[in-house]
């Protein structure tokens, strides 16, 4: 079955052909595949005995029919990890093969590296791949290349015969992935054996000697700073009863803010699964028909009553002459049964019933509508009829009183209407055994699966509408109808022994969907004996559908998944599948799956007016999402903290209102947002903005600069400079080039910097006592990057060292030069770093991944001699800085200053920090000092999995976390509580180079008698209201000369969402700093290990003693309240 392409094609040719053994080739592989039967017939034909398939091949087939490997003797699946719900459900089938086998290997050591013999239930969390085979060494190492004990995970590393020589024409991946082997032995040194091939699959050996497989260790993603693992979701979605397969994928859309990324979760249900919702079905459609038969209550057409039999196609009703041919020809197979006493289960409108009456010696009939039966009734009375008739619903047809078996059942135009097979077949048998011997059942008018999409496809044609095959495998699936499969009748006589089928295909006298897309069946009974049913046998999935309505829904399939996994894991989007597309080798083809309909489309709910039209626009805008309905949550449909911040922004500017964020964390719905700005309290006029006296100031163009104004915390750090305080307050980013293109290096550099106004900035002061900017039109930086060269040095990695060193305490010029600079490192020949320092005065943490990420593009660009690749800026720094300071002015600066004057109204007193040990007496050597520790992974995994729980950030449990400590080490339970925080409300402001960073102020009261989880929840509410505030920065209004003593910082500089890293050594470590604010702050880093924190303080307020006790303090309330905190 596998394409030559695939190494497993070694497997399937080569050994049954060394062994002597029959090889069955089929010309049409996919279409073999594809139609279970037909692969049956092919397997028995050629008396296949051994059989190899791909794990997501095997799951399609098995979950279509599970006697198809009854026969063989040897059923080997591999290529991707196997799924444990799957495997456990064919060790409990009667028509498992002889032996089962999962075979791991990939292709880089030849087919198959590990067996195991699949015979037992899988109770561990995954199916082991079992023991290497004769000739295969395999080891499961750590990062560091060594071993691990049982139990441990580590990487799979494939030794010994088989193994691949490397990758073809691509040496640089070949040396990674094929590696020494430090077990080889002297003889397979000596013969060149001595490689082994990092798999990167993620294992741990049994205690039984045989290896289980956790994962790929490229399967771990993050998203929003979350590690996941893929297939721990699959894992958890594929549990729930009524799913079959499942796939996670990791999508991307563009936001207002960037590409953001989500999980999108693939499945296919079980169709053979009966859901719990049989009755709820049934009463909907009783009702139906009960409202549908109420309009015509005394039908004066009451035996051609053909209303309601509108074309699928076309909607409009179905012509009457074709309709009463319909009727003919169903009417002459019947007639052609010869009918004496007959049983019709669903009799509807009487279209049949009334045309038998007078060819029959006794009719019963049945239906789930009490309004047609008694309307029958009705119109009956008094005529003589051999006529009886119940309320009853098609599964109730064993409650039917007859003295005598009946010769002829009809169920026509009803199945469509049950709820799934095992109602069906529950019916079926029911009215089987209602049957005398060679008595007759009709099934009529039934829709036909295998031409389902055809018939879609000729809607859509007729329509007029574009469309792809996705869109027909959508509707297919959202069918609420039941079909049947031809090939679902032929197959009843291997299940119940006395049962003869023939089907009936119509060539009638007219041409419409109902005989282009219907067919009839006629099954017999030949004997009266109670029905044997072969209870071993269920029905032949993929004969037949699950009617939308008892399907599974997104939601119910969301709530199972939010029951075992925390809510980061859980998939922002779902996607049913009919089946999993394959590639060539028959593994799942990820690619082809469709992207995911955006919006809640189960619950979507069109806007109905303007004002909730607006709002659902700037949804879909900031979520880079479509289809966004009023009653949508914000936070389902991929709403996060920060993107909460820039839609309240959009909607304050749209709708002229006054919100804040709290107000769609307490709001999250667009029915709700719109409700509530219809409300008085939120109405705003909008603002008008009077230029300011210095308004001419505000790009003022030169004949080579640009003179603009400045932010409040640039103004400080210049002021600061111009004052003599000159501390370097860098950054350092470092960027490494093989084969270095210093042309392109040069023109990349050129290019950002003209792209950026703040990289061609100088700082002054003006008459009136303002600090601006003077932007050069040009680019003042030399055009040729010059050289360092380090190759010569006997410690290269010293010189870089002593290079970033010194380029790191660079003391900028504000008034004569860019408060940036860069250098070239040649490290040899082929190996060059350049290294690139910049002032804090220009840039935050978001603009250093900007310039990384631009001048890389741009120099990959450049190589290639292709042109500049960056869309030019709507928005330069200057534009954020009008916007930025328009918050300084009229009612806003109102609304800011009511803000603070509420938090500092009765300042706290300066906390008092203890000093834990004895004083030195020694003088600071430097104005700051700082101090880092860390923090396991173990715990802020938990720190994760907690604020998850309880719907919280972990800036918020951090913010809690330092506010106890404060009140642990000092004399205070009353803190002001400073936090940067980022400002980069729209998609065209986080493109900017920039110190785009406002201040979050908190103040935060700590209580003994409260709990954490109360503090929580407090400091939720306190962030909430601050983040209306961040762009605010004239707190010198409210504390002139108090502030930096009254206050304390906390720096949450990257969170959960943005963890990007490792920590390579957790040892804890002193630094001095040349200038500090604080007395004492806290720097928060998370990596993908773990979480750095360093304490930065006055050596005059703390002595360096006091700081691992106070680390030591921070970890314990961290652990203990985790361990508290009642979810």
């Amino acid at each position: 079955l596998s394409s030559p392409v695939f190494d497993a094609a070694t497997l399937e040719i080569w050994t049954p052909l060394l062994k002597g053994a029959l090889l069955a080739i089929h010309q049409d592989v996919r279409t073999l595949v594809s139609n279970p039967q037909y692969f049956a017939r092919f397997l028995a034909e050629n008396q296949v005995s051994v059989l190899w398939l791909t794990k997501t091949l095997f799951d399609g087939l098995f979950l279509l029919d599970q006697t198809l490997f009854a026969r063989l003797r040897y059923l080997i699946i591999g290529g991707e990890a196997l799924d444990k719900t799957v495997v456990n459900r064919m060790l409990a089938s009667p028509h498992k093969p002889a032996i089962f086998l999962n075979g791991y290997g990939p292709t880089e050591s030849t087919t198959f590296t590990c067996t195991y013999v699949l015979e037992h239930q899988v109770t561990g969390s995954t199916v082991p791949i079992g023991k290497p085979i004769t000739n295969r060494k395999v080891y499961v190492l750590d990062s560091s290349q060594q071993p691990v004990p049982v139990g441990v995970p580590g990487e799979l590393h494939i030794a010994g015969a088989g193994l691949a020589r490397g990758y073809l024409n691509d040496p640089e991946l070949t040396a990674e992935r094929f590696i020494r082997s430090p077990f080889a032995s002297e003889t397979e040194k000596q013969t060149g054996a001595d490689r082994m091939y990092k798999t990167g699959d993620l294992v741990r050996w049994l205690p039984d000697g045989n290896i289980a497989f956790i994962g790929r260790n490229d399967e771990q993603v993050k998203i929003r700073g979350y590690r996941i693992e893929l297939p721990e979701i699959e894992h958890a979605i594929v549990q729930i009863p009524g799913v079959a397969q499942a796939s996670v994928l990791v999508r991307e859309r563009q936001t207002s803010s960037g590409l953001s990324k989500f999980l999108t979760g693939y499945y296919v249900l079980d169709p053979g699964h009966t859901p719990k919702n049989d009755a709820g079905i049934l009463d909907g459609w009783e009702d139906l028909y009960d409202i549908e038969y109420g309009k015509h209550p005394e039908a004066a057409n009451t035996e051609t009553d053909f209303s309601g039999w509108n074309s699928y196609i076309t909607a409009e009703p179905i012509p009457l002459q074709e309709m009463q041919a319909w009727r003919k020809d169903i009417l002459e197979i019947i007639h052609s049964l010869e009918p004496k006493n007959v049983l019709e289960i669903g009799v509807g409108s009487g279209l049949l019933m009334y045309p038998l009456l007078d060819t029959v010696q006794q009719y019963t009939g049945l239906d789930i509508s009490k309004t047609v039966i008694n309307r029958h009734i009705r119109y009956l009375e008094g005529k003589n009829t051999n006529l009886q008739l119940f309320h009853l619903k098609a599964d109730q047809v064993d409650q039917v009183p007859a003295e005598q078996p009946f010769d002829t059942v009809i169920v026509n135009s009803v199945s469509q209407y049950f709820p799934g097979i095992a109602y069906f077949e529950d019916m079926l048998l029911k009215a089987f055994d209602k049957l005398g011997e060679n008595g007759v059942i009709f099934l009529g008018d039934i829709r036909n699966y295998d031409l389902q999409k055809q018939l879609i496809t000729e809607k859509l044609q007729y329509a007029g509408k574009t469309y792809q095959q996705q869109d027909i495998d959508r509707i297919a699936l959202r069918d609420n109808e039941f079909l049947l499969s031809p090939t679902y009748f032929t197959r009843l006589p291997e299940r119940y022994a006395d049962m003869e089928v023939s089907l009936l295909l119509r060539n009638g006298s007219y041409d419409n969907e109902l005989s282009r897309y219907r067919y009839d069946v006629l099954i017999t009974r030949r004997t009266t004996n109670k029905t044997t049913i072969n209870k071993s046998q269920a029905p032949p999935q993929g004969t037949y559908n699950l009617p939308f309505l008892n399907q599974l829904t997104n939601e119910d399939i969301l709530s199972a998944v939010r029951k075992v996994l925390p809510d980061y894991m859980v998939p922002t989007a779902l996607v049913q599948m009919d089946s999993f597309p394959l590639t060539t080798n028959g593994k799942l083809d990820r690619r082809a799956l469709p992207d995911p309909e955006t919006g809640d489309g189960d619950k979507y709910v069109a806007p109905q007016n303007e004002t909730q039209t607006g709002i659902c626009n700037i949804w879909q805008e900031v979520l880079g999402i479509s289809n966004v309905g009023i009653d949508d949550d914000f936070f389902q449909v991929g709403g996060n903290s920060i993107l909460a911040i820039q839609t309240i922004s959009r909607i304050k500017k749209e709708f002229s209102v006054l919100l804040s964020p709290k107000d769609l964390f307490q709001n999250t719905t667009v029915r709700q947002i719109a409700a509530l700005l219809l409300t008085s309290a939120v109405q705003e006029q909008a603002i008008s903005e009077e230029e300011s006296p210095n308004s001419q100031h505000h790009a003022a163009i030169d004949s080579d600069h640009i003179v603009a104004d400045v932010l409040k915390s640039q103004a400080w750090r210049y002021l600061d400079y111009k004052a003599g305080i000159r501390v370097p307050k860098n950054a350092v980013l470092y960027i490494s080039y093989h084969q270095l293109d210093k042309k392109a290096l040069n023109s990349a550099m050129d290019s950002l910097v003209m792209r950026h106004d703040n990289l061609r900035a100088r700082f002054f002061d003006c008459e009136d006592g303002k600090v601006r900017q003077q932007i050069k039109v040009s680019n003042i930086m030399p055009t040729d990057i010059q050289v360092q060269d380090l190759s010569d040095l006997a410690d290269v990695d010293a010189g870089i060292r002593d290079n970033i060193m010194e380029m790191s305490k660079s003391v900028f010029d504000f008034r004569n030069e860019p408060a940036f600079k860069y250098r070239l490192l040649q490290l040899n020949e082929n190996k060059h770093l350049l290294v690139f320092v910049i002032d804090h005065i220009i840039y935050d943490a978001h603009s250093l991944k900007l310039i990384k990420e631009e001048l890389s593009i741009l120099y990959d660009a450049y190589a290639a001699q292709q042109p500049n690749p960056l869309i030019p800026l709507k928005l330069q720094f200057k534009d954020y800085v009008k916007d930025h300071n328009s918050h300084y002015t009229g009612e806003k600066l109102q609304y800011h200053q009511a803000y603070y004057d509420n938090i500092f109204s009765h300042p706290p007193a300066k906390p008092t920090l203890k000093r834990e040990q004895n004083e030195s007496g020694s003088a600071p050597e430097t104005a700051g000092a700082a101090y880092t520790f860390f923090i396991e992974k173990e715990l802020l995994d938990e720190i994760v999995l907690l604020t998850t729980q309880l719907k919280l950030s972990f800036f918020n449990y951090m913010l809690a976390t330092y506010s106890v400590l404060l009140s642990e080490i000092s004399d205070q339970n009353d803190f002001l509580i400073d936090s940067p925080m980022s400002t980069r409300l729209g998609e065209d402001y986080a493109k900017i180079v920039g110190w785009l960073t406002g201040a979050l102020v908190t103040r935060i009261k700590t209580r003994e008698d409260s709990d954490f989880k109360a503090l929580l929840f407090k400091c939720r509410e306190a962030v909430v209201d601050a983040m209306d505030h961040i762009y605010y920065q004239s707190l010198h209004l409210h504390l002139p000369k108090q502030w930096n003593e009254l206050a304390t910082q906390l720096n949450v500089i990257n969170d959960i969402h943005t963890a990007d890293g490792y920590i390579e050594d957790f040892s804890d470590f002193h630094s001095g700093l040349d200038y500090i604010y604080f007395d004492i702050a806290f720097a928060v880093r998370v990596y993908q290990n773990g979480i750095s924190v360093e304490i930065i303080y006055k050596p005059e307020v703390l002595d360096k003693n006091d700081l691992p006790l106070i680390a030591q303090k921070f970890t314990a309330i961290l652990k203990e309240n985790i361990n508290s905190v009642a979810i």
